[in-house]
C-alpha cells in the first residue's frame, strides 16, 4: 500500500493526541500543520478508513445515533509513521503565495494597486503572527521569579537544551513566527516603495 503525506498526517495525529473521529482531526489540522501543509481536508474522513483495511489503523463505530467513526493506530502504523519520520526529506520547499503571484504579473506603474496588495498582505502577516505568538505563548513554560537573584535557567525544564527547546512542535512553529516575521518585513519594503512620491514616474528605481 502506497503511504501519502496524508496517510502521515492521520498517523501523526493519532500518534500524538489518540483516538480520534476524522472531524476532530480537521480541528487539529487547523491548529496546526494546517500552517504549513495544504491539502483537502475532505482527504480526513476517505483516509483513515483506507488506513483502516490496511491495518495500520482501529475504527470503532458508534452504536446508534449518527455512527461516528473513532479511529486509533495500531503497532504497524506507527512502524510506518516512525520509518517515514526517520527517513530525510530532500524535496524542495514549496511555497504558494497568491500575493506574490500577483506582485510578479503587477504593472510597474500601478503605485496604487501595489499599495493595497501590500497592505493587505501586511495585514495578513501580522495577524497570524498575533496568532502565532499567542501559541507560543501557550507552549513554553513562564519564566521563574527570581526574587531579587538570578535564577539559572533549569536544562531540564527550558532553554538551551531542555525539554521545551527540543519540542518538534515548537520548533516548527517558531519556523512560522520567522517566515511570518521575514513576510512581513517584506511587504512592509514593499509599501514603502508604492508609496515612494517618485514611484510613478521612475517605478524601476523607488527602492529608497
Amino acid at each position: 500500500m502506497r503511504l501519502s503525506p496524508t496517510s502521515m498526517v492521520v498517523l501523526g495525529l493519532l500518534a500524538r493526541h489518540g483516538p480520534l473521529t476524522s472531524y476532530e482531526m480537521k480541528q487539529h489540522v487547523a491548529e496546526s500543520v494546517g500552517s504549513f501543509w495544504s491539502f483537502p481536508h475532505s482527504q480526513l474522513y476517505a483516509e483513515p478508513q483506507r488506513l483502516a483495511a490496511a491495518g495500520l489503523v482501529g475504527v470503532e463505530v458508534e452504536q446508534g445515533g449518527r455512527r461516528r467513526r473513532t479511529y486509533s493506530i495500531l503497532p504497524p502504523g506507527a512502524a510506518a509513521l516512525e520509518d517515514w519520520i526517520s527517513q530525510p526529506s530532500g524535496d524542495p520547499t514549496e511555497i504558494r503565495d497568491l500575493g506574490l503571484l500577483k506582485l510578479f504579473f503587477a504593472s510597474p506603474d500601478r503605485g496604487e494597486s501595489l499599495a493595497a496588495l501590500a497592505r493587505a498582505r501586511l495585514e495578513f502577516h501580522n495577524e497570524t503572527l498575533r496568532t502565532f505568538e499567542g501559541y507560543h505563548a501557550s507552549m513554553t513554560p513562564p519564566e521563574p521569579e527570581s526574587h531579587g537573584s538570578p535564577v539559572p535557567p533549569n536544562p531540564e525544564e527550558s532553554g538551551a537544551g531542555g525539554p521545551a527547546s527540543i519540542s518538534p512542535p515548537l520548533m516548527v512553529l517558531e519556523c512560522g513566527l520567522t517566515v511570518h516575521r521575514a513576510m512581513a518585513a517584506f511587504w512592509e519594503s514593499v509599501l514603502r516603495r508604492a508609496e515612494h512620491p517618485d514611484f510613478a514616474e521612475h517605478p524601476e528605481q523607488s527602492a529608497g
